[in-house]
């Protein structure tokens, strides 16, 4: 006897969905610690590796112990492809 059309639809697209769910379920989204402690919850999206606030606070940091040492500020290399303001 020949299964339906329709079920043969239905197990797929159950079949699809679960999959899906155990895809998301294993390879989680990204999230930002940095971000996550400065707003009070959980941020998605981007990792601290590519964090802008990361990426500018750790620039801070640098120059001011370069500055600290008499140290001229060291040129750090441009992450997203223009210059990001170290002062606030």
């Amino acid at each position: 006897m020949p299964v339906p059309h329709t079920v043969v639809a239905a197990l797929t697209g159950a079949a699809v969905l679960i999959a899906q769910a155990l895809h998301r379920r294993l390879n989680p989204e990204p999230t930002c610690v940095t971000c996550g402690n400065r707003s009070g919850h959980r941020v998605a999206g981007h990792d601290d590796r590519t964090c802008r606030d990361f990426v500018q606070e750790q620039r801070r940091r640098v120059q001011a112990a370069a500055t600290a040492a008499g140290n001229p500020p060291p040129t750090l290399p441009d992450t997203y492809g223009h210059a990001w303001p170290t002062s606030s």
